[in-house]
């Protein structure tokens, strides 16, 4: 029986979500905007931990190189310790191409801007339920995402 693959489900998720927003940027109403974001971010951890999992099945295999059972190894101690994602996304690239990713260019830059907005929506969140729910505070505390992302929110942070 074979593994069922999420990583390609979720993806499909955050797609459909994008294709689904009808407005211009910045419209306000869309949270689809937010669950294409929350979605994609879900869709590349998954295809982190799918790799993974498919590498550890295959380090026993003879013809597999030692760069596989490192992989697994440092994943594991990586997941154990709670790295980033980002940090392990990054470990991922070096030790399978044995080249340092490049943070400041896409396609890396576009994840790390990903996972910071997911970050932010989930910190304003938590922010609002522990405090007041008042505009003016969503405004101190979270301007980042008052220009952002107000199409995902209503146009009311």
């Amino acid at each position: 029986m074979g593994r069922y693959i999420e990583s390609g489900i979720l993806f499909g998720v955050a797609k459909t979500a994008a294709n689904s927003i009808k407005t211009e940027a910045r419209t306000g109403g869309q949270v689809s905007a937010f669950t294409s974001i929350v979605f994609s971010v879900l869709a590349v951890e998954a295809f982190l931990n799918e790799v993974i999992e498919l590498a550890a099945k295959s380090v026993h295999k003879p013809m597999e190189p030692d760069s596989v059972i490192v992989f697994t190894r440092i994943m594991d101690d990586l997941e154990r310790s709670r790295a980033s994602l980002l940090s392990r996304l990054a470990m991922s690239n070096w030790i399978l191409t044995g080249k340092s990713v490049d943070r400041g260019s896409s396609p890396f830059q576009d994840v790390a801007l990903l996972v910071g907005l997911r970050n932010s929506e989930r910190e304003s969140r938590r922010e609002v339920s522990e405090h007041s729910k008042s505009e003016a505070h969503l405004h101190f505390c979270f301007p980042f995402l008052c220009l952002v992302l107000p199409f995902a929110f209503g146009g009311k942070v």
